[in-house]
């Protein structure tokens, strides 16, 4: 019996209230219009926490447990070096690429993975079966295999895609 009266009060309020918003419209409108602009102003200063960091309070011993997880077993994030040039698909790039490549490999502690146009991997299909071979399987020598090379990445949207390749002028290391 509450609930019956409690939802025909409310049905009652509703009503009276989408009355005086039809009576008022001007008077409405401005009112939505100002309350818009005025979020509208402070969404400037609204900020988004994307890290898992943000989720915990500080000295909760969760974040604690969690940061000696982190130093434990390591971090998942990616560092991206972009290498711009005017000719990626050139031999002094190409081996300025591998040396740099080969630098990373053997003088950076802690790193687990490089990704780059050096070494990514270049997958394709031929008469319903899936072909997976290194790019540079064979390093490029001479122009025409630097043009054989340019040809097969630019053809292939997937090697493209990893390595942001637009028009040929980017080259990532991740």
């Amino acid at each position: 019996m509450q609930t019956v009266k409690l939802k025909l009060e409310l049905e009652r309020f509703l009503e009276n209230l989408a009355l005086y918003f039809y009576d008022n419209a001007y008077k409405t409108l401005i009112v939505m219009l100002t309350v818009c602009a005025l979020l509208g102003i402070g969404i400037s200063k609204l900020e988004v926490e994307t890290t898992v960091e943000g989720l915990f309070k500080s000295g909760d011993i969760t974040f604690a447990n969690y940061d000696a997880f982190r130093n434990q077993f390591g971090q998942d994030s990616i560092s991206i070096a972009a290498i711009k040039s005017n000719n990626v698909f050139s031999l002094p790039f190409l081996s300025k690429l591998r040396d740099f490549h080969l630098e990373l490999e053997n003088t950076v502690p802690y790193l687990d993975k490089i990704t780059s146009l050096y070494n990514i991997s270049n997958i394709s299909g031929d008469e319903g079966s899936l072909i997976v071979e290194d790019l540079m399987e064979n390093f490029p020598q001479t122009a025409e295999d630097v043009a054989a090379l340019k040809q097969k990445v630019m053809t292939n949207s997937l090697v493209q895609y990893q390595m942001s390749l637009k028009q040929g002028l980017i080259s990532n290391t991740k």
